[in-house]
């Protein structure tokens, strides 16, 4: 089992590389915030300002829209239910509907100062990569709720999907394309001898060679003598 800081008594079996996940909206739209009306904090879901802010568009790619966007309303409460709004908002800002996404963990990393968990992902939706960066943190009093994220394991067809194994199939290529198409996924790849040889076919065909090269000068010396 995984620690969640938030709420250590929770029973999660944590992310899994080579995965498929997906937003749950029944769990991500009731997420707890708070909001500013009137000069008074009142209580407010994720789902509630998510739907008040309908239609209200910032600059495309901006990273610090949805950011902005928030701290007019006053938007404040349990940081990961605000990373999950700001994270809908920039997707919707760019004609992506979130809850039509899929998630695809490719980092995670822990705090050095306090007790924290960092999850990066990539996201794809109707066929590309929409979104090559996506985070979320657990911490003490962060309010993660990792059942927000549903895996494809977790229905029927995925489950069939994995019996004859094209469900790590799906997300292979995908992985794939984003470490050999995205520069994140570059960046990343270029930090990881592993990631390299495992995804990036020029890595593969230089050490081929290599081998080749060391066995022909093995054959020939043998040769020689």
């Amino acid at each position: 089992m995984t620690h969640v800081w938030a709420n250590p008594e929770t029973q999660w079996g944590g992310f899994h590389r080579y995965r498929r996940y997906w937003l749950n909206d029944k769990r991500v739209l009731i997420l707890p915030l708070k909001r500013r009306v009137d000069g008074k904090e009142v209580p407010a879901s994720v789902g509630e300002i998510y739907k008040s802010l309908e239609g209200r568009h910032f600059e495309s790619g901006e990273a610090t829209g949805a950011t902005e966007i928030l701290a007019e309303l006053g938007v404040n409460g349990i940081s990961f239910g605000h990373e999950v709004l700001e994270a809908m908002l920039t997707l919707r800002n760019d004609g992506v509907p979130p809850f039509s996404t899929q998630l695809f963990l490719y980092d995670h990393s822990s705090g050095s100062d306090s007790p924290s968990e960092f999850y990066t992902f990539f996201v794809v939706c109707d066929g590309k990569i929409v979104s090559e960066e996506v985070r979320f943190h657990d911490s003490p009093e962060s309010g993660f709720d990792p059942f927000v994220f549903e895996s494809g394991d977790d229905s029927f067809w995925s489950r069939i999907a994995k019996c004859i194994g094209s469900e790590r199939g799906i997300a292979q290529f995908w992985y794939r394309k984003f470490y050999n198409e995205t520069f994140v996924g570059q960046m990343v790849l270029l930090g990881s001898p592993l990631l390299r040889w495992k995804f990036d076919g020029t890595a593969k065909t230089h050490a081929l060679l290599w081998v080749l090269i060391i066995l022909t000068s093995l054959i020939l010396i043998r040769l020689g003598r």
